[in-house]
């Protein structure tokens, strides 16, 4: 009796696993059924139904992909996900035979007023004004590559072609000098050469050092670690931005009131799109990157700087003014 009660407890945990499995399959099953039912809805509805549903799955995407309790591994799946909407790629103009060339700039050289000098390097270039001892635009593009190792130098190294300028003439108790052009992803596409140059003081300006580690380090790591990644290759243009009275450090180095950035894609189709961010440098903690989103037309009117000089006039006036709705 005892022998015949052990064997039916034995065959309990294989019943136990048999429902178990069923479940699962059935769960997958209804799964599949589940996204077919959409896909069907949505290739037969009309176009008005298919911008709804886009922009349901869309907004419920974000949510997730913005928790900062969100593990990268998990952020990297949701923002395939979110690509694969058909409408989460934005405004796209002709690109024409832009990207060609290889360099840092898209539509030639951004344009302002004020004399500036042209610091080539490798991984990106620096347009310098040699008055305030600052970069107002630093261009870099950036392609999914993994050449990252840790052989930076750990903080701001003098540029011999601007020896005046000094690591401590870009900092104080509130401010700390900081690398527009990240290292870190300046040395995955162009290795250690890449991370080098982002360490020359050229390629800093002073930013307040709560900014520093939080919103402007999560600028950083959308446009210029998860961009590549997603879309192989991408141009940035980052800089400062002033009011009209500015403060300075005891150096004489202004201090930024607002800090911008511009990402560029090209399509595998050939059109141009961009996302522009606008970050006050009194911004709050917590702010989210989402809440910086702007137009390039704002912060052109900002600086002074006249992006994308070459491209053509419709493009340019549409592009320049369009506000994306959300993160890419």
């Amino acid at each position: 009796m005892a022998a015949k009660k052990s064997a039916k407890q034995r065959k309990k945990p294989k019943q136990e696993r048999g429902i178990f499995a069923g479940l699962l399959r059935g769960c997958f099953i209804l799964s599949i059924l589940c996204i077919v039912a959409v896909g069907a809805i949505y290739y037969f509805a009309s176009f008005e139904t298919r911008e709804r549903m886009d922009g349901y799955a869309k907004q419920t995407l974000n949510k997730f992909r913005e928790a900062e309790s969100m593990p990268n591994l998990l952020v990297g799946i949701l923002d395939t996900l979110y690509d694969t909407v058909p409408s989460s790629e934005g405004l796209i103009v002709d690109g024409g035979e832009l990207g060609r060339d290889n360099g840092p700039f898209l539509a030639g050289i951004p344009q302002t007023r004020i004399p500036v000098r042209l610091l080539h390097n490798t991984a990106y270039v620096s347009l310098f004004n040699e008055v305030d001892n600052q970069p107002i635009c630093v261009a870099f593009k950036l392609i999914d590559e993994n050449h990252a190792t840790n052989t930076s130098p750990a903080s701001g190294t003098s540029d011999p072609r601007v020896p005046s300028l000094q690591l401590s003439d870009l900092q104080s108790s509130n401010w700390q000098a900081t690398p527009l052009a990240p290292p870190r992803a300046l040395a995955n596409t162009y290795s250690d050469k890449g991370g080098y140059e982002a360490m020359l003081l050229t390629n800093f300006v002073p930013i307040k050092q709560g900014l520093a580690n939080t919103l402007w380090q999560d600028a950083m790591t959308e446009v210029a670690i998860r961009y590549p990644k997603r879309f192989d290759e991408v141009w940035i243009y980052a800089g400062p931005a002033y009011h009209k009275q500015r403060k300075q450090l005891s150096s004489g180095v202004p201090l930024p009131d607002a800090l911008y950035v511009i990402a560029f894609d090209l399509t595998d189709s050939g059109g141009l799109r961009a996302i522009a961010f606008w970050i006050p440098t009194n911004a709050t903690n917590g702010t989210k990157l989402s809440n910086c989103i702007t137009s390039i037309a704002y912060i052109q009117n900002q600086t002074g700087i006249q992006f994308l000089p070459e491209l053509g006039f419709d493009s340019k006036d549409l592009l320049q003014n369009w506000v994306s709705p959300t993160l890419w």
